[in-house]
């Protein structure tokens, strides 16, 4: 770097940044039209400590081309704006020619690509800086205008403090919370939690801070994956990384009921499902299969709606609990037809016969007496029938002799009354 050349550029600046861009080759690169730009960051590792002059670095890759590139630290942005150099179906040869960079690659003769690849980076003078933690963000906006970020915490450190150790961390539960141990911990201490501000950060004493957030925190920390976590005083002092593994050590958690009730065609449907051995409240969903169509499930476990298809439907229905504990129950609704309802059958004479009044008697309605099939009927309405007969009908039927009237409607929907007389 050139000290002198940037004394004048020090002075109307907090910070200064070279940028400069280079090109990485990928074999066999393959990109869909008008996609968003991917953008990683690649170094500093977060929470990694920083001191001089550090090159950042980020990597993108885009299939229309970068229109600007910001980087952003503490949100006070620094913008890049340069030519894009597009790899689109460019022989070898040709690479060559126009990027030194592609001579030492991997690529063979006669290869082609298609769609742009870069590495940017930027210079921070991070002794320019206040020490302590800060969010390094890099920004890339790409010709058919698609905004892409990624962000980190890095810590920045010039000067001699006395630096927080980080000796152990303990998770608890109910709700699920960290206790780090260690010493050397300030009043207004803050936890870093990979790219991330921990929910909420108290400090016990020098030796002691109590991480919470819930499942807030479960967001944070996946289990069973090394997740690193720092502790930054003040006065800017920071702990190194620390990587922490979240167990799971979750009690069992049950759903009830353990059956849920048939529902009918078109009819509403209203049923919940509770959850017990977490610690409350619990976020219910279905994790597989899927509920009769017309139904639908809260995230407080009520099933309600009014089923509009038949049949069997099989699903799974999960419980978490606010430390991510979860439980499974798995069910299943068959959706009937609504069947027919019968009130009342009344003889009558001169002709004999029945008159039958109930509710969804639909025409083509099928009348089984005693399990024999009744031909003679009158369907009048969805209210009335008349069963028909007379003497024939009055043989099958005698006095003070109880039988089983059967009616079945032509969707299925059955409705059976027994031991009837007259």
């Amino acid at each position: 770097m050139e000290e002198e050349g940037a004394k004048g550029r020090r002075r109307r600046s907090r910070w200064a940044f070279r940028v400069g861009i280079g090109l990485t080759a990928l074999t066999g690169l393959v990109l869909l039209a008008a996609s968003p730009p991917t953008v990683s960051i690649t170094t500093p590792q977060p929470l990694q400590k920083i001191t001089g002059v550090y090159k950042i670095q980020a990597a993108t890759i885009d299939d229309s081309g970068i229109q600007q590139t910001t980087f952003i630290i503490d949100g006070q942005p620094i913008q890049v704006q340069f030519e894009a150099i597009p790899l689109k179906s460019v022989r070898f040869k040709k690479l060559l020619m126009d990027i030194p960079a592609l001579k030492t690659s991997s690529l063979k003769k006669g290869t082609s690509l298609t769609g742009y690849l870069y590495n940017y980076y930027a210079y921070w003078y991070s002794y320019r800086w206040s020490d302590g933690a800060h969010l390094i963000t890099a920004s890339v906006v790409d010709k058919a205008n698609y905004l892409s970020q990624d962000s980190l915490y890095a810590l920045s450190e010039n000067s001699t403090h006395v630096d927080p150790q980080i000796s152990t961390i303990v998770a608890e539960q109910s709700p699920l919370h960290l206790v780090v141990s260690g010493e050397d911990f300030l009043p207004g201490a803050q936890v870093f939690i990979n790219r991330s501000v921990a929910p909420t950060t108290i400090v016990q004493s020098s030796s002691e801070i109590v991480v919470g957030g819930g499942s807030a925190l479960l967001g944070l920390l996946p289990i069973g994956m090394p997740v690193p976590i720092a502790v930054v005083n003040p006065d800017g002092g920071g702990s190194g990384r620390y990587n922490f593994i979240l167990s799971s050590s979750c009690p069992t958690i049950s759903l009830s009921p353990g059956t849920l009730p048939n529902a009918v065609l078109g009819f509403s449907y209203d049923q919940t499902v509770s959850a017990n051995g977490g610690a409350g409240p619990y976020t219910y969903a279905i994790t597989s299969g899927d509920l009769p169509a017309g139904l639908s499930l809260s995230s407080t476990g009520q099933i309600a709606g009014a089923p509009f298809t038949t049949g069997t439907s099989s699903f799974a229905i999960t419980a978490t609990d606010m430390n991510g504990c979860a439980g499974t129950g798995n069910y299943s609704i068959t959706v009937t037809v609504p069947p027919p309802t019968v009130m009342l059958i009344r003889k009558m004479g001169s002709p004999f016969r029945f008159v039958v009044t109930g509710t969804n008697l639909q025409d083509g309605i099928k009348v089984y007496i005693s399990g024999t099939q009744w031909m003679d009927l009158a369907w009048k309405s969805t209210t009335k029938i008349v069963i028909k007969g007379g003497a024939s009908l009055k043989a099958l039927v005698p006095p003070n002799t109880p039988v089983t009237f059967t009616f079945i409607n032509p969707d299925g929907g059955t409705a059976t009354i027994s031991n009837w007389s007259w």
